[in-house]
């Protein structure tokens, strides 16, 4: 049975990283017309340099990008996520339909609370050909795993790559008393609201496709998907699984309440004496990790890398199971290493470390809303964001060129909305990745999943309106409600 049409379907990240390149010749050139950076032009040579200098910056986040990956694929090797799942739909044989809200539910964790997207696209290969042999297209698989992750990017809880890096840089840049649980319940809210909206939506298209195959855009083709993505057979779900499926777990729920600022949370020392105390009676163990709740990129590396050796360890006598798969998953992220080297680079020509154009951008429109409220202030930022995520598809590189400047003038003109202008840019990159062309996750779904850009658009943007919507309001909301408490936004 023929492929798809390779030349029809096919997305490339060669091409993001193309139009990035090509990005940053432009923002190059346009640094060279008087009135537009702070501190004169930038080079040629930037196009080459810029992102080398991105590799170094994020250096911390690619280790931990290469180990995540190769810690996800070991789990994959060991088959517990493909037999868990195939555990999972047996037992909810004629009710899948309720599968749907659960696996958003499950997606939007990932990446509301861990930023992981480009660590879940492998999972496209196991729901794919469930859903498509469960007699429904491929657009519900790849709707249940874009959508769930992305509205958990857009409602980061604790997502380190977003909300952390946006804190650290409000930090670094006079702004005080700020960390990454300010702001929380509305991103919260956000997150219950979207998992909702994402779920109603997938339910009533599955059922929709269900009742009437020939609804579907992608009917005619539905043979050639299926040649594609291969049913998964039902296999044995051993002990053995399970106790890798619960370290997979630990090991995500370490990192997330490592990162947590329990100590600020409650205006107490009691993890930092904890740390203190383990630092003086056991060095040998914990001198390179901070305390708890006070976790980054070594602690959460740390902690995966030793839970990837563990699982190795428990399927030594498989003979399927050995480090070169470690390996083989760190090459899966190589692409996306890459974009956001590329991104970071465009964000670093543009901030004050070298052409200051992002400060010139981003002070002439906040400085035009001096006066305004904060509802307004905020809308602005949405807005604005939302244009900039075209042109910086990466929360690294965004942060990198344009947060300085933004936490600086937000806390000169609203410093109460600092918080809320994170909570903003959350909302406006995730909502951008949802359709723009230069989003690393959504080329990749389309070029897994084999579903053109044009299609994807065509079955999705009510959805994304929604979305867009939801998110809107709760900006208004957020910041029209004065409220004593900094967990609100």
């Amino acid at each position: 049975m023929k492929k798809l049409e390779k030349n029809k379907t096919k997305f490339k990240l060669s091409s993001l990283l193309t139009i990035l390149f090509f990005i940053t010749a432009i923002i190059i050139f346009l640094s060279w017309i008087p009135g537009l950076t702070e501190n004169g032009p930038a080079s040629i040579v930037q196009v080459i340099s810029a992102p080398i200098e991105g590799f170094v910056l994020q250096a911390d986040r690619f280790v931990f990008l290469f180990i995540a990956s190769g810690f996800i694929f070991v789990v994959i090797k060991s088959e517990t996520f493909e037999r868990s799942l195939g555990q999972l739909f047996y037992k909810f044989k004629n009710k899948e339909i309720w599968l749907i809200p659960i696996l958003v539910t499950v997606f939007s964790i990932f990446g509301s609370f861990l930023g992981f997207g480009e660590n879940v696209l492998i999972f496209y290969a196991f729901l794919i050909p469930i859903f498509l042999n469960l007699k429904f297209d491929v657009m519900v698989g790849a709707m249940i795993i874009f959508f769930g992750f992305t509205i958990g990017v857009i409602s980061s809880t604790f997502n380190t790559f977003a909300i952390k890096a946006a804190v650290d840089a409000a930090l670094e840049n006079g702004v005080n008393d700020i960390s990454i649980i300010h702001g929380i319940i509305i991103r919260f809210c956000s997150l219950i609201l979207l998992n909702l909206t994402v779920s109603i939506f997938i339910i009533l298209y599955a059922l929709k496709i269900k009742k009437n195959p020939k609804s579907s855009t992608f009917y005619n083709e539905q043979s050639l998907f299926l040649a594609n993505f291969p049913l998964i057979d039902k296999e044995p779900y051993t002990k053995r699984h399970k106790i890798i499926l619960i370290i997979f777990f630990i090991s995500l729920m370490s990192i997330i309440l490592g990162m947590i600022p329990w100590d600020f949370i409650f205006n107490n020392n009691f993890f930092l004496n904890i740390h203190k105390t383990l630092l003086k009676e056991m060095p040998y163990l914990l001198t390179i990790f901070n305390q708890f709740g006070n976790w980054s990129y070594i602690e959460f590396s740390a902690i995966l890398l030793i839970s990837s050796i563990i699982i190795g360890v428990i399927n030594i006598n498989n003979n399927n199971m050995d480090f070169n798969n470690f390996l083989q998953g760190t090459k899966n992220i190589i692409n996306i290493v890459f974009v956001i080297a590329l991104s970071t680079g465009i964000g670093l020509i543009m901030s004050d470390k070298y052409t200051g154009m992002g400060s010139v951008i981003v002070a002439s429109v906040l400085k035009n809303t001096e006066n305004a409220n904060n509802s307004l202030y905020i809308i602005v930022n949405f807005f604005t964001f939302i244009f900039l995520s075209f042109l910086i598809p990466t929360t690294s590189g965004f942060i990198s060129g344009f947060f300085p400047t933004i936490a600086k003038l937000t806390n000169e003109i609203a410093p109460e909305m600092v918080s809320g202008t994170i909570t903003s840019f959350s909302f406006a990159n995730g909502i951008a990745s949802l359709f723009s062309p230069t989003s690393a996750v959504l080329l990749s779904t389309l070029s897994i999943s084999k579903i053109t850009y044009k299609n994807f658009i065509k079955s999705t943007w009510k959805l994304t309106i929604s979305i867009f919507i939801i998110c809107f309001l709760l900006l208004i909301l957020g910041s029209g409600i004065k409220t004593s408490t900094f967990l609100w936004f």
